[in-house]
């Protein structure tokens, strides 16, 4: 007697998930980008801070605090590329694990995404605001950022928010994507069909046939039930 399972037919893979995989490959390409920018503007960045702190007690601090920042900005770009490049590879195995972690990595990038776009807008909501004051601190800081745009050139800067909201949009369609019904059918777990046991005849249990009754010699007569004695 042996047990088997069926396994259904595989599924075919929809197209939310297709464009799925294809946006975070887009994420990846994207975040190499940004990370070429901003490895760009370090030198020309870090020369204007030299030449603002100089001689001063907290340069020092200034440029540890920089690089650290550069250091951390640039290991995250890295961690969201390449983990958005292996769940594009793995997207398409249909494994609900690799939904859920796109979905957690996801959210984790529109959060950081949209706190920097909101951070660089009110910031510049504020510089302008600050115009109207004359203290000195003010225009030293006007000044500075002043030498940090003359020192980096406009398309650096443009490219560096381009990148922020286009990966902040593709994130956002990824989890849209893979919410879709469609691909809710392609990443449920598959159900198996169990099949009755059968035995090495290929009959199903229970309906065996009997065995037939055991064949008499050629010639030889029937037996017979010898009569009762008689008392």
């Amino acid at each position: 007697m042996s047990y088997s399972v069926a396994t259904p037919e595989p599924r075919r893979r929809p197209a939310t998930v297709t464009v799925a995989s294809l946006l975070l490959y887009l994420v990846t390409a994207v975040e190499a980008v940004a990370i070429v920018v901003a490895l760009l503007s370090i030198s020309s960045i870090m020369s204007v801070l030299n030449n603002e702190f100089a001689g001063k007690s907290d340069a020092q601090v200034v440029a540890t605090a920089l690089n650290v920042g550069i250091g951390v900005g640039i290991g995250v770009a890295v961690l969201f590329g390449v983990g958005a490049l292996v769940l594009g590879v793995l997207m398409g195995k249909g494994k609900n694990p690799t939904r859920i972690v796109t979905w957690v990595l996801g959210g984790i990038a529109v959060l950081c995404y949209g706190c920097g776009l909101a951070a660089n807008a009110a910031s510049s909501s504020l510089t302008s605001l600050s115009g109207s004051t004359n203290t000195a601190s003010t225009a030293d800081t006007e000044a500075m950022q002043r030498e940090l745009q003359q020192a980096v050139p406009s398309w650096q800067g443009a490219v560096s928010t381009a990148a922020t909201v286009a990966l902040l949009l593709a994130f956002v369609a990824v989890i849209i994507l893979l919410a879709l019904p469609a691909s809710n059918d392609f990443f449920r777990r598959e159900q198996e069909v169990w099949v009755p046991p059968t035995y090495p005849g290929g009959g199903p249990v229970g309906l065996i046939a009997p065995p037939p009754p055991p064949a008499s010699w050629p010639g030889q007569p029937p037996s017979q039930t010898p009569p009762p004695p008689q008392g």
